[in-house]
């Protein structure tokens, strides 16, 4: 079990701010593990992976600096499989519990199944 990550972002991706390094973290964007003692060490990692309780520290503005979060207990999305739209999130000490999607991400979802799907009809419960 770990107790501690040290994320960077993957993809070329950076942050000017911590708020924007946490909305991707917790949007379930992957991030590069920058733990040297890990065995997945420079492979990718998103919040879904992440073990319950465990603090991760999240890099940002070139590497340069930290923001310090915990890892939820639960994650619960919208639509499994769709653009990961957060609906739940239940609460670890110091972190926030996300509100319910608004129209604008249930309509994100709703585009995302009609082009996933086309003329097709969607199966039950992806609605």
């Amino acid at each position: 079990m770990r107790t501690t990550l040290i994320l960077s972002p993957a993809y070329g991706r950076d942050y000017k701010t911590a708020k924007a390094a946490k909305a991707d973290l917790w949007a379930g964007k992957d991030f590069i593990i920058e733990n040297f003692q890990d065995p997945y060490c420079g492979k990718p990692i998103n919040l879904e992976q992440i073990e319950a309780g465990t603090r991760v520290h999240l890099r940002f503005s070139r590497l340069t600096k930290t923001a310090v979060v915990t890892a939820p207990e639960k994650i619960v999305y919208d639509v499994p499989g769709s653009n990961r739209v957060p609906i739940v999130k239940h609460q670890v000490k110091g972190q926030p519990v996300l509100a319910p999607p608004t129209e604008e991400d249930k309509a994100r979802v709703r585009s995302f199944l009609d082009n996933h799907y086309g003329d097709r009809p969607v199966p039950k419960g992806d609605k």
